[in-house]
């Protein structure tokens, strides 16, 4: 059975240029993944145009299928590389357009495949059926962090827990349990991966009221990616090669989560 999860939708209230970012969790059967990927809803097709603006999606793997050995993977998160002897595939999606989704023939979907009709239904049913969190320019869409993670832990670090939660699905019982050494321990492993960074820094997001030359440009329209940030620092390598708004971005690299003083990595501190 197919199920379509709302994990957040924001609005920028001070940039009307600004669509609303939404993040969902789908889940249903293997057996269409392949359909759905084919299927048009993703525009896949269009991800290397420049003017695409087309969803981000990485598949989200369970707690178990990811170890150290695994993270040196380039492509454990590929959206292609799926376990075949499960029986459902997760992938978180984010985007500010979704008219790939809704420019979909429903009825054509619906007599190639009863499942991926409901997913779609189900996509479109919840995406205009929820209400946005309203942020300004500055804050971030961090997709699985609580409002009282937010009052708890400092920006880098939840920055560091939706990259997490977004790329693993772990058991409910645990879900708040694992300290935050074992997070940033996974993560730093996932950003000292520059192929893994492609397709797990995708959901997160900052509102900004800037207007970016087009290497600062995202999928997301009038949003600044966390994976962006990322590709830049990595091009440039030297602070001072970045354009003078990142440079109010930067935060010590030591911060508090909770009681512990911990060590986060430099991108997360943009």
């Amino acid at each position: 059975m197919s199920l379509v999860k709302l994990i957040l939708k924001s609005k920028n209230i001070q940039n009307d240029l600004a669509p609303e970012i939404t993040t969902l969790e789908l889940r249903y059967p293997t057996e269409i993944h392949k359909e759905v990927l084919g299927s048009g809803i993703f525009n896949i097709s269009h991800k290397l145009n420049s003017n695409h603006r087309g969803p981000e999606i990485t598949l989200r793997k369970s707690v178990n299928e990811i170890t150290d050995n695994s993270l040196n993977y380039n492509d454990v998160f590929n959206i292609c590389s799926i376990d075949k002897t499960k029986n459902e595939v997760i992938l978180v999606v984010t985007s500010t357009n979704w008219d790939s989704l809704f420019d979909i023939d429903s009825v054509d979907i619906c007599n190639k495949s009863y499942e991926l009709s409901v997913l779609i239904h189900l996509m479109k049913t919840t995406l205009t059926e929820t209400k946005a969190q309203e942020l300004t320019n500055g804050q971030w869409h961090l997709p699985y962090v609580t409002d009282i993670e937010k009052e708890k832990y400092p920006v880098p670090f939840q920055k560091a827990l939706s990259i997490y939660r977004c790329t693993i699905d772990i058991n409910k019982d645990t879900y708040y349990l694992l300290s935050p050494d074992k997070i940033l321990h996974v993560v730093n492993k996932i950003l000292e991966n520059k192929h893994l960074t492609h397709t797990t820094l995708l959901h997160q997001a900052k509102a900004n009221s800037y207007i970016f030359s087009d290497e600062y440009k995202s999928n997301f329209e009038n949003w600044l990616q966390l994976q962006k940030i990322k590709y830049l620092l990595d091009k440039n390598s030297m602070e001072s090669k970045l354009e003078p708004i990142f440079l109010n971005f930067i935060s010590p690299r030591i911060c508090s989560a909770g009681s512990m003083i911990i060590r986060v990595n430099d991108v997360l501190c943009y």
